[in-house]
């Protein structure tokens, strides 16, 4: 009974894959990064230019140090979207 469910399971997988191949233009575009780097670039160019008003920038922008601090992690991460982050930042 076991070895008939995983027999099913695999045929499903095969008739649920994708038959289409995927033209060498499209594999090689990168994806565009989230919006949210963005925002993340953003929020660090205000902060460096008015280090006081840190608390508040951050409050403007629905964050706190904490969740800056995570987000900048994440993106430290992945080297596109450090890519991303980077180019906003030196905008």
């Amino acid at each position: 009974m076991r070895t008939y469910a995983l027999l099913l399971a695999a045929a499903a997988l095969v008739a649920c894959g994708d038959s289409e191949p995927v033209s060498d233009q499209a594999a090689q575009q990168p994806a565009a990064p989230p919006s949210w780097v963005g925002n993340v670039g953003r929020v660090a160019n205000a902060i460096e230019r008015t280090p006081a008003a840190a608390d508040s920038i951050l409050a403007a922008n629905n964050m706190t140090r904490m969740a800056l601090d995570s987000l900048l992690y994440v993106i430290a991460a992945d080297p596109a979207l450090t890519a991303a982050y980077e180019a906003q930042r030196t905008k």
